[in-house]
């Protein structure tokens, strides 16, 4: 609760920052992972607020595209493809014509989770989508991306296994939808350089992390930050969210990395 609420002052505090800064043209990306039946109602107001305040633009162009008179960039993005999302959230973005992008782990599809999830977490009972549900998200015109193969911790494992996850999720995908994928969310917000290169290498143009970052000019395309939502938070921390408002955070925990490396924590 405390640390919520730190949060939360941080936050407001720099949202304030930059509306005195007058910091225009801001581009932030969210993401999501899943949309229970009980939350749709909240997802909808969510992406109501979305369509009156901001542009929503692909995820696919965040980085490329350049605003328009001060306009203030938003993506969405959900991974780890559960059914739930097909079900509940994909028509309340058709509703407001919106649009989004689906990380999906290619050699999980129409089971359930494969990967490690804490015991006592309901995302272990989901369903993840079907082959024919992924390509049906795609025919609808939502952006179809890679979540790796399997999901699993991309800095724990190398050669073979490592370019089997990137690639093979790669390939997986192009031949179901059948035109290229280009960009890849690292399972657990999970990367390095070693991680990163291979991306590159197979031919993704774009890497999602889950850092708590605008995106801007400088930043690298392998390394695209992203702020967590979740359909049932509070509308006020929403909105700070969409106005990049927690992108304090990320000099929190860029001060915290600085000061482990230094002192060998």
């Amino acid at each position: 609760m405390i640390k919520e609420t730190v949060k939360m002052s941080l936050a407001i505090g720099y949202a304030a920052y930059l509306k005195i800064m007058k910091v225009n043209c801001r581009k932030v990306v969210l993401y999501y992972h899943d949309i229970k039946k009980e939350h749709a109602l909240g997802f909808r107001k969510q992406m109501k607020y979305l369509a009156d305040t901001y542009k929503v633009v692909k995820p696919s162009e965040i980085k490329s595209t350049d605003p328009d008179n001060h306009e203030h960039l938003v993506a969405i993005t959900i991974d780890d493809a559960f059914k739930n999302v097909y079900e509940n959230a994909l028509p309340i973005l058709k509703d407001f014509d919106l649009p989004a992008a689906v990380f999906a782990p290619a050699g999980n599809l129409g089971s359930r989770p494969l990967w490690h999830i804490p015991e006592g977490c309901q995302t272990k009972q989901y369903q993840i989508m079907t082959d024919q549900q992924v390509l049906d998200v795609d025919r609808q015109g939502f952006e179809v991306f890679s979540h790796s193969y399997s999901h699993p911790m991309l800095t724990e494992i190398d050669g073979d296994e490592l370019i089997n996850e990137i690639v093979g999720s790669k390939q997986h995908l192009e031949q179901l939808l059948g035109h290229e994928v280009t960009a890849i969310s690292y399972p657990h917000g999970d990367h390095d350089e070693k991680v990163r290169d291979a991306v590159k290498q197979a031919g993704y143009t774009l890497g999602f992390t889950i850092s708590p970052a605008m995106v801007n000019e400088n930043t690298d395309p392998m390394k695209i930050g992203r702020f967590k939502v979740m359909p049932d938070e509070s509308f006020v921390k929403f909105k700070l969210k969409c106005s990049g408002a927690f992108h304090a955070m990320a000099a929190i925990y860029s001060l915290k990395a600085a000061a482990k490396k230094k002192f060998n924590l």
